[in-house]
């Protein structure tokens, strides 16, 4: 039978999937079908593309402007803070900064520069003063002399600045071990009479050295000097030996006539002294020379300097600083310049003895005359005392700056700066 509802066979048959000709299910009627994503126009794509592209670019920017920043800051901090601080020498572990090298070097091309002026405006005065042209004569040549040091000097300024510097921490250091360092009272002192000098204050500020600069570099060594001049005076008593002597001088081959001289001369006591001196002695003026051979202009010359000779005036020593008496002695003291083995014989003999002596010149055959003690005037102590300080320092600043006793980084200043090395290089 029949089902009376047609709506039924309908829905049963609505109910079932539809086949489709390629044999596929059509899904039933009342399904709702999945939509597909929507597909994004080429406008965004290309946008999308060019944003990535112009943030890579920033960050590239970015990291480029960051490393010129960093190069920069990293250029500065060298040229002002790591490389002025570096050491350009050191000597005996102390070190000697760039920065302060190059400011000293500017400081010492002025003060040599100031020096040669002035040695060359004296030079020329002394030359225009023909009144006394014979006695200027000396002290020109030592005003060239120092014209010529100072050039030598300015040839390579680089070299000779660093030199100073480091003379100036090994007279620090060597001061210290003897306790005649520099006190901070005294080099307060000397820097404000430094001030004082008319163009300091341009010489700094034309320079660019700073008040550390020349008090370590400058001042110090100033006053050290000072210091171990006063160190090395020692005491002075009130009274000294003097003797008056006289020789006749052999050469170094002739020890036999020396010994027969003084033999001849302690026989007679002397008498025939003179006579001996002038025949035998080589302290004659001449130095070996025949006056006959010389040419006519320097004849007169060497005759007056035979004239004044020992030899020729009777053997008798005189002290050089003291004038010439005809065939007289002076008086010999501890402080007379003079050949050292011979001075010590003469302060040590007495009066009438004769003693043969060997010196670098060759056989001295002495005899001392006269002997006696003198009292010192405030004046003369002063002046031994000042000759006993200038000695004893000229000895000291030797060893001080002696080489093989300093350790020196690099050790040679004029192979670190060659010549014409440019200045604040």
């Amino acid at each position: 039978m029949a089902d009376p509802t047609p709506s039924s066979a309908s829905s049963t048959t609505s109910s079932r999937p539809r086949a489709t000709a390629g044999g596929g299910a059509v899904p039933p009627v009342g399904t709702a079908r999945r939509a597909a994503p929507p597909r994004r126009p080429a406008q965004s794509v290309r946008l999308a593309r060019e944003a990535r592209q112009q943030r890579l670019w920033y960050s590239i920017l970015f990291a480029v402007v960051a490393l010129i920043v960093l190069t920069l800051i990293g250029g500065a901090l060298w040229e002002y803070v790591i490389y002025p601080g570096q050491a350009i020498a050191t000597v005996n572990g102390q070190s000697i900064r760039t920065d302060s090298f190059n400011r000293f070097q500017k400081f010492e091309t002025t003060l040599l520069t100031n020096q040669s002026s002035q040695l060359q405006a004296q030079i020329y005065q002394l030359q225009a003063d023909t009144k006394n042209a014979a006695a200027n004569v000396q002290l020109i040549q030592q005003l060239q002399t120092q014209q010529t040091t100072v050039a030598g000097n300015q040839q390579n300024v680089p070299a000779y600045t660093l030199s100073q510097m480091e003379q100036a921490l090994e007279l620090q250091q060597a001061a210290r071990k003897i306790g005649a360092q520099a006190t901070t009272v005294q080099l307060d002192a000397q820097m404000a009479t430094l001030r004082k000098q008319s163009g300091y204050a341009s010489l700094v500020s034309g320079t660019g050295v700073q008040d550390g600069d020349i008090r370590t570099y400058f001042a110090t060594p100033a006053v050290v000097q000072q210091n171990v001049t006063k160190h090395y005076q020692g005491t002075v008593a009130k009274t000294e030996p003097e003797a008056k002597a006289r020789h006749i001088l052999v050469t170094a081959q002739n020890k036999t006539l020396a010994d027969n001289l003084a033999a001849a001369i302690k026989a007679n006591n002397g008498a025939t002294f003179g006579a001996l001196a002038q025949k035998y002695s080589i302290d004659n003026g001449t130095n070996g020379t025949q006056i006959s051979k010389l040419p006519k202009a320097q004849q007169a010359q060497a005759l007056a300097a035979q004239k004044q000779s020992s030899a020729y005036n009777g053997g008798w020593l005189r002290d050089p600083s003291q004038p010439f008496v005809s065939n007289q002695p002076s008086w010999l003291t501890p402080q007379t310049q003079f050949v050292p083995e011979v001075l010590n014989a003469v302060l040590s003999m007495k009066p009438g003895e004769v003693r043969v002596v060997k010196s670098q010149y060759g056989y001295h055959v002495i005899q001392v005359t006269a002997r006696a003690t003198h009292t010192l005037t405030t004046a003369e102590r002063d002046a031994i005392l000042q000759q006993n300080g200038q000695k004893g320092y000229q000895a000291w600043f030797t060893s001080a700056t002696d080489a093989t006793k300093n350790r020196v980084s690099p050790p040679d200043p004029n192979a670190q700066f060659p010549p014409a090395t440019p200045v604040g290089q």
